[in-house]
C-alpha cells in the first residue's frame, strides 16, 4: 500500500508554501558559489606566517591526547592489583601516577590554548594592519566619493 497521490500533492503544496525547497537551493547555490576555497587560500597566507606557534599548539594538543590515553590502562591496572589482588603499596604508586598524567594534561591543555590563542591573535593583527594600510592608500577622493557622511 503506497502513499496516496492526493495525500502527496498536498504534501508538497504545504512544503512549497513554507518555502522549504527555496531555502534549500538557495543554500545549495551558496555552497556552490563558495566551492573554490578562495577565501581559505588567502587565510593560509596568514597561518604560514604563524607556522611556529600554531604548530607548537598541535604539539601540546598531541601530548595532551597521549597522556589522556593512559587513564583507562591505570584505572584498569587500580582495579587489577588494588581491588582484586589487594596490593596497598600499588596504589600509592598508581595514584601518583594518574595524578601527575591530570598535571600534564592541564599543563599541555592549557599550554595548546595560549599557543592557539596567541597565534589568532597575530593572524588577527596582521589583517587589521594590512586592511588599514589599504584603507591609508586610497585617495582622499575615493573615500569621500565612497563614504556617504549625514
Amino acid at each position: 500500500m503506497g502513499i496516496s497521490p492526493w495525500l502527496f500533492d498536498a504534501f508538497l503544496a504545504w512544503v512549497n508554501a513554507h518555502g522549504f525547497f527555496v531555502h534549500f537551493f538557495t543554500i545549495e547555490k551558496e555552497r556552490k558559489r563558495h566551492k573554490g576555497g578562495r577565501e581559505m587560500k588567502r587565510l593560509l597566507k596568514y597561518l604560514k606566517e604563524n607556522k611556529w606557534i600554531y604548530g607548537f599548539g598541535v604539539l601540546a594538543m598531541g601530548f595532551g591526547i597521549f597522556m589522556d590515553m593512559f587513564n583507562p590502562i591505570i584505572t584498569g591496572r587500580i582495579i587489577d592489583e588494588v581491588i582484586v589482588a589487594g596490593d596497598k603499596e600499588a596504589f600509592k604508586h598508581l595514584s601518583m601516577l594518574l595524578i601527575a598524567i591530570t598535571i600534564g594534561r592541564a599543563l599541555m591543555g592549557y599550554a595548546k590554548e595560549m599557543f592557539f590563542d596567541f597565534g589568532s591573535v597575530r593572524m588577527i593583527t596582521s589583517l587589521r594592519q594590512e586592511i588599514f594600510d589599504h584603507i591609508q592608500s586610497l585617495s582622499y577622493s575615493f573615500l569621500i566619493q565612497k563614504t556617504p557622511v549625514s
